[in-house]
């Protein structure tokens, strides 16, 4: 009895002293939109003193210099400073002192300005209105290794305890405040926990949401009328769709935020994403103010892509990321098609001419490799276009399997039931499985796996050829003059050729409107300084892209000389090996 006593006491003891319990450190965050001066304050106070705060996200090192400190609101001696290659409200001595952080506030004016591979500060609306990232100011506090009272600043690393954020929003009374399924006015407090790890906007402005069944909306009231009241119009209808192809509902309501501005601005631009419950998309520019169908098919194929990756990515999501990226964004671009042709923003005809410039455009940025690998060598567009022709040829073999009855759409939703079983999570594998057990042939999933996995680097056009065909889809070989793809694309495999054929195999091409230029490269023969094609006669007729390419193309297919002119203006010409070219047809659909 004693030896059993003295088990239990230990069965007692050691959990409190091997598994200790994680400490969280909690903070607030309030922020203030400041209306009238079109800025914001925000105050991070800490309910235990810590060393400092380092910010998440470092992609973009903006806050520098940018975030004015409120040194009466603020703990002495902190300021926004570096640490390492990230950036921190951190004490400005090189030792950290006794004394801790406390609170810290700053402010900025409204910060519109692009954040490379990173998500905007902010965006504006035209008619006043702004959105707040929240993601921008997240991170963790600051702690001295082995727990040490002080150590050098440089030695401070960031915490592993859980950070428990409390946000505190506050406008002016005649502002609505918008987030994710929350609107109020004056304050709103959210704790996000972790669910959001990637943050997420927030909307200050006079604009009232747009409250559907499943989704609620805030619509730009600046945005032009004709974009506006078609956009109003067609939402719902892109989601009723989704819902009935997917045949599961949202687990969520979504907010989806699309706003316009730079009115003036020469280019049709656009741009957004998904974050946990919500799609910010925007435009800009002075061509959405006059309707057209090419800026139609872009705006809502935009809204399109991403209104499905609510399902493919958001409510569900893959085991591999990166690895697995061709699945949804694959999906993503044919299901957007797919939803424009059902909508009536597109025909059939041109349906098929965007399918013809994808699988070429496919071949043009592939170059051989295997689809899943192609991020580790930078080829991520090959996910978008290559991925959308699998999902072709999948969709098509499964109609022809089954006399229509059935579509990709069935495969993804036999995925996603799936999925909901378990942990959320799906896979390639998942996908071919369910798409076998339709055939009912496993060669047929073995031959889609081919175009995953293998490497065609030979024969690429006849091989996609030969995979489409075999799906069913009656598509021909034609020259290239006859096949939709990206003219700028090509003129860039192109000067490829051009520098395997002078520089060694290396390149470094820049393609500009009108003609292909070589950056200075050592291991050239003739254009070690760089180089453009020669103009040829007072025609000129490589001052139009398609009779630069042509002459490109049909100078090196036919072995003839190039008429190329050095940096320093002697005129050489080069003899390029007609096996060098990439393609000499492509792919067309009918």
């Amino acid at each position: 009895m004693k030896s059993v006593i003295v088990s239990l006491f230990f069965l007692l003891i050691i959990p409190a002293t091997a598994f200790p319990m994680s400490q969280t450190d909690r903070v607030s965050i309030t922020v203030t939109r400041m209306a009238k001066e079109d800025s914001w304050r925000v105050e991070y106070n800490f309910k235990t003193p810590v060393h400092g705060f380092v910010f998440s996200r470092a992609r973009n090192l903006f806050r520098t210099g940018n975030w004015k400190v409120l040194e009466e609101k603020s703990d002495d001696g902190f300021a926004i400073d570096h640490l390492g290659h990230r950036e921190a409200i951190i004490h400005t001595t090189k030792e950290v002192p006794g004394k801790r952080l406390r609170r810290f506030s700053f402010s900025f004016p409204s910060d519109f300005s692009r954040k490379p591979k990173d998500y905007e500060l902010n965006l504006s609306f035209l008619d006043g209105g702004r959105l707040l990232y929240t993601g921008h100011f997240q991170g963790s506090v600051l702690v001295c290794p082995d727990h040490h009272k002080t150590c050098p600043r440089d030695d401070l690393i960031p915490s592993d305890s859980e950070i428990d954020v409390t946000y505190i929003f506050r406008s002016a009374s005649d502002e609505r405040i918008v987030l994710l399924d929350r609107e109020i006015r004056k304050k709103l407090v959210w704790r996000p926990r972790d669910k959001f790890p990637d943050g997420t906007y927030v909307y200050f402005g006079k604009t009232k949401p747009h409250r559907h069944g499943s989704f609620s909306m805030i619509v730009d009231r600046k945005l032009p009328a004709w974009l506006y009241s078609s956009t109003v119009k067609l939402i719902p209808k892109l989601f009723e769709y989704y819902q009935g192809r997917f045949g599961i509902s949202l687990d969520f309501k979504p907010l989806i935020m699309l706003s316009y501005s730079e009115p003036e601005s020469p280019g049709a631009g656009a741009g957004g994403g998904v974050l946990p419950g919500q799609i910010q998309l925007a435009a800009n520019g002075k061509p959405w103010q006059e309707p057209s169908d090419k800026l139609s098919e872009k705006w809502f194929g935009f809204i399109a892509h991403e209104t499905s990756h609510l399902w493919n990515t958001r409510m569900f999501s893959t085991f591999l990321g990166s690895h697995e990226e061709w699945l949804t964004e694959g999906s993503a671009e044919y299901f957007k098609h797919l939803s424009l042709l059902n909508l009536g923003i597109i025909d059939q005809s041109r349906f098929n001419e965007v399918l013809s410039d994808t699988v070429n455009q496919c071949l043009l940025v592939r170059r051989g490799g295997p689809l899943l690998t192609s991020h580790q060598t930078g080829r991520y567009e090959a996910f978008y276009n290559c991925g959308e022709i699998i999902m072709f040829m999948l969709d098509k073999d499964v109609r022809h399997q089954t006399g229509d009855e059935k579509t990709i759409f069935n495969l993804f939703a036999s995925v996603f039931a799936k999925a909901s079983k378990t942990d959320g999570k799906y896979s390639t594998y998942d996908l071919l499985e369910a798409y076998e057990g339709i055939v009912k042939d496993p060669l047929r999933a073995y031959a889609i796996e081919e175009l995953l996995r293998g490497d065609v680097s030979e024969g690429a056009v006849e091989f996609f050829h030969q995979a489409l065909v075999a799906k069913h889809i009656p598509a021909s070989l034609v020259p290239l003059h006859q096949a939709f793809y990206d003219k700028s694309k090509y003129r860039r495999m192109l000067g490829i050729v051009l520098g395997r054929c002078d520089c060694a195999g290396r390149h470094s091409v820049t393609v500009r409107k009108d003609l292909i230029r070589f950056e200075p490269l050592q291991n050239c023969r003739h254009f070690k300084h760089g180089f453009k094609l020669s103009r040829l006669g007072p025609t000129d007729p490589l001052s139009q892209p398609r009779e630069a390419t042509r002459y490109l193309y049909n100078q090196i297919r036919e072995g003839k000389p190039i008429a190329c002119q050095e940096a320093s203006g002697r005129k050489v010409e080069l003899r390029c090996s007609p096996d060098l070219l990439p393609f000499t047809q492509l792919i067309r659909l009918p």
